[in-house]
């Protein structure tokens, strides 16, 4: 294994567990992972790091079946989530909401406001459940 010696798995237990990554981000104070999932065919967020500004971040994908569980890395989130957008310029995603900007600063400063509320999966009414005033 690659990083045997360099990341401290002190009492995490494999196969590793989604409880088991808050720890880890203790133990290993460079790194910061955020979780995400695929449900009913979305992908939402699962668990967002409180470690901001680590030198190293992870996103990864966990996979779920009745048996299984398995963690897969999402090299790119920006563009493993526009496969999902329509338009195809350059976006960036906020890892709670999964909303895209298409400037980093209008990112920037959603995420404070966002950030406050956690991991969360926006859904916007049809047309025809709104309400009209």
């Amino acid at each position: 294994m690659q990083y045997e010696h360099e990341l401290d798995m002190t009492c995490i237990q494999y196969p590793v567990t989604l409880s088991q990554i808050h720890k880890f981000e203790r133990q290993n104070e460079n790194i910061s992972i955020n979780v995400f999932t695929f449900e009913n065919g979305y992908i939402l967020p699962l668990r967002v790091t409180d470690y901001t500004n680590r030198i190293h971040h992870a996103n990864l994908l966990l996979l779920k079946t009745t048996d299984t569980s398995h963690f897969c890395l999402i090299s790119d989130l920006n563009r493993f989530l526009s496969r999902t957008k329509r338009c195809k310029t350059k976006q960036y995603v906020c890892p709670y909401c999964l909303h895209a900007f298409y400037r980093e600063e209008l990112l920037t400063e959603h995420q404070p406001n966002c950030s406050v509320h956690g991991p969360q999966k926006v859904e916007l009414p049809f047309e025809d459940e709104a309400i009209h005033y």
